[in-house]
């Protein structure tokens, strides 16, 4: 599974569109709506002081109730003492994350043995990183089509209208894309946070505005670490150790006497990747065409939302 909700994984997304607004009023360029989205900004960047890539209390209580639900729904897995065995890849929301879901299956099943870790030791097939994939993600023929596509869904002058009083200074003195991509980005993670949604922000996008972003990003996910053509259709071999580590581990398991868990916690790249890899629900698609990823299903947040998990759970057949 992949961790709870997050603070963004990098500070930038905070500092960047504080620093481009606040610069704006200190020159007066912000209309009255732009001061009140300064404040929101600032009241979200204090927030996440030190703590981009942490995970959050609303991430924390995500785990607790997925971890709840596969007690419920499988209790045949987790009854008497038997072993349930967790890792964690080494980022501290994915340590995080393995020990909520754990405190909550102990709290139910407290007879359960339950081993914990999180080591470098496990990193080679938790989250592998491979060179010579990672190099040849974005090729060429890749950025071509991905920029083409990016092209026909970039639409900010309403929202530059709507924050600046100088259409001149907008224009020629802001990063636009990357104050409105951040924006966008701001809007969304601070709903997995204690400060809930920012009505201020959000309010800022239309719904055409929001789903345009969010095909920009989808496509830049499969190109990345999906099966496209654009750069080969390799990408999610890059969790090839995982899924063997996953069928030996399995067959292991089957022979036991006694049932059992084996619990990973990881990332979304992982997540994506192995899906791909294994075909869940047509995510090996292939195509070079990128307008063809939604009406075929190739939707990036049924796939890898925060706490999103990929559970397999066998039975003998008597």
């Amino acid at each position: 599974g992949r961790h709870g909700s997050r603070y963004l994984s990098e500070q930038s997304g905070y500092e960047l569109p504080y620093r481009i607004l606040s610069k704006a009023d200190s020159l007066g360029k912000l209309t009255q709506l732009g001061k009140k989205v300064l404040g929101e900004v600032t009241v979200i960047r204090n927030d996440a002081h030190d703590r981009h890539g942490d995970l959050t209390q609303p991430g924390c209580e995500q785990l607790r109730h997925i971890a709840r639900r596969m007690v419920e729904h499988f209790p045949e897995v987790f009854e008497g003492n038997v072993v349930v065995d967790a890792k964690s890849t080494t980022r501290r929301r994915c340590i995080l994350s393995m020990g909520s879901a754990i405190q909550q299956i102990a709290s139910m099943r407290p007879q359960l043995r339950i081993r914990m870790d999180a080591s470098n030791h496990d990193m080679w097939y938790l989250n592998h990183q491979d060179k010579q994939l990672r190099d040849s993600m974005m090729t060429h023929r890749a950025k071509v089509a991905f920029n083409a596509y990016c092209d026909k869904r970039e639409n900010m002058e309403r929202m530059m209208g709507m924050l600046f009083n100088d259409t001149a200074y907008a224009n020629h003195e802001v990063d636009r894309w990357t104050l409105h991509y951040y924006l966008y980005k701001l809007s969304a993670v601070v709903r997995g946070t204690i400060l809930g949604d920012n009505e201020t922000l959000s309010s800022l996008f239309t719904a055409e505005e929001l789903y345009q972003l969010w095909q920009r990003e989808n496509a830049w996910w499969y190109i990345s670490y999906g099966p496209s053509l654009l750069n080969g259709g390799k990408q999610p071999y890059v969790q090839r150790h995982l899924l063997r580590k996953i069928i030996e581990e399995a067959d292991s398991c089957i022979t036991e006497i006694t049932p059992g868990a084996t619990l990973r916690f990881g990332h979304e790249t992982v997540m994506l990747g192995l899906s791909c890899l294994m075909g869940v629900n047509g995510l090996d698609y292939q195509t070079m065409d990128l307008e063809e990823l939604e009406q075929h299903g190739w939707v990036s947040y049924r796939v890898f939302p925060k706490g999103c998990n990929l559970q397999l759970v066998f039975y003998r057949r008597d």
